[in-house]
């Protein structure tokens, strides 16, 4: 922060307005990175003023980048999709096909947390499509992931998994270690979505070697610990599982990665769930719906699943009512997103999860109807 406030002082005397938009930047990303999203957009905003009267293009790709980083943190999805739709008119305009796959790749990303799936595979395929043919590696490794990450979520997992067998051998080929713990993060719950635990623990216990011995990060140790616990829950370690969901909870507030903390507390509120402590599962299912927006590792329906039934057990019946129209009414706007790929739809809707969730909706809704006509 120092440097970059002694920079755009020393700009502002040499009135150099490329340098002073560079500044402004520079300090922007400082607060970005301290978790003050609407300062770090004031000083967006003041570079973006100089950039657009000087009309510097490549440098209005950059801002609009760091744009839709801020408002993901705000939750203002609606703006930074429409922030990343700007990257790639812009990259188009300016020829830059590496910006266009990045472009790409981000907005893809974006309908994945939005759960448009449908949308999130064509830009994803579109990225794909362009960084192989130019040799762009890296973005690649990034699109691969990002592939299995959404075909795990519909629930193709021999898919999801040659995507992240593809992402773990071009991280290794570029020598990048964050995406390479991210594909074998990513493959271990798939594995353990199919009940192959053993290696899915393996695959997990490498992750957090990495994680505990190079990388000393607590942001990305959250999410391995939140993986980790998705996984032990599966296969039926609960003791274990809940401790590391709690210290995952614990990480993921100091560092502010919201995703890491639904995951865990959906974690928690199964493995209580199973437990039959019914009450404790109530808070960490409440508390995952208070930051459902940040989920990009799990599905809504997975969340509203155990919510339901929890609810249920407290005789809670109309408020469970209440989350299963949401719950029926949001995997209808997935089918309908799906349409277009009628194979990811079949195995969509052969998740338990979302069969449970239609299949009791399916017998309220009868109910409702058999009372109302006596």
């Amino acid at each position: 922060m120092k440097y970059a406030k002694s920079a755009l002082k020393l700009s502002k005397e040499l009135k150099d307005p490329y340098s002073e938009a560079n500044s402004l930047i520079s300090v922007g990303d400082c607060y970005f990175n301290q978790g003050l999203y609407h300062e770090s957009l004031n000083w967006y905003q003041t570079a973006d003023n100089i950039i657009s009267g000087n009309k510097w293009e490549r440098m209005k790709f950059e801002i609009l980048v760091n744009y839709t980083n801020v408002y993901n943190r705000l939750s203002k999805f609606e703006l930074a999709e429409a922030g990343y739709l700007e990257c790639i008119k812009l990259s188009r305009k300016l020829q830059l096909k590496t910006s266009l796959v990045v472009s790409y790749n981000n907005l893809g990303l974006q309908y994945l947390s939005l759960d448009k799936f449908s949308k999130a595979l064509l830009y994803l395929k579109k990225a794909r499509s362009i960084s192989e043919r130019i040799g762009f590696n890296s973005a690649t490794c990034s699109i691969e992931n990002n592939l299995g990450l959404l075909l795990f979520n519909i629930g193709d997992y021999a898919s999801a998994i040659e995507s992240l067998k593809r992402t773990i051998k071009l991280a290794k080929q570029i020598q990048s270690i964050f995406d390479y713990i991210l594909g074998l993060s990513n493959l271990a719950i798939t594995y353990s979505a199919l009940r192959k635990h053993k290696t899915a623990l393996s695959l997990m216990n490498k992750v957090l070697g990495i994680l505990r011995s190079s990388l000393k990060n607590n942001y990305f140790l959250s999410y391995g610990n939140a993986y980790y616990s998705l996984i032990l829950h599966n296969s039926n370690a609960s003791a274990l599982s809940v401790k590391l969901a709690d210290e995952a909870i614990i990480m993921a507030e100091e560092t502010e990665n919201y995703s890491a903390l639904v995951l865990a507390c959906i974690v928690n509120a199964k493995n209580y769930f199973k437990l039959k402590m019914y009450d404790e599962a109530l808070k960490y299912s409440n508390k995952a719906l208070d930051y459902l927006s940040y989920k990009t590792e799990t599905t809504i329906e997975d969340l509203f699943h155990v919510h339901i039934k929890l609810l249920l057990q407290k005789h809670k019946e109309e408020a469970a009512l209440s989350y299963l129209e949401t719950a029926y009414n949001h995997i209808q706007m997935k089918v309908s997103e799906l349409r277009g790929v009628p194979r990811l739809r079949r195995i969509y809707l052969n998740k338990t999860s979302v069969k449970d969730i239609i299949n009791r909706y399916k017998v309220s809704t009868a109910n409702r109807k058999k009372w109302n006509q006596d």
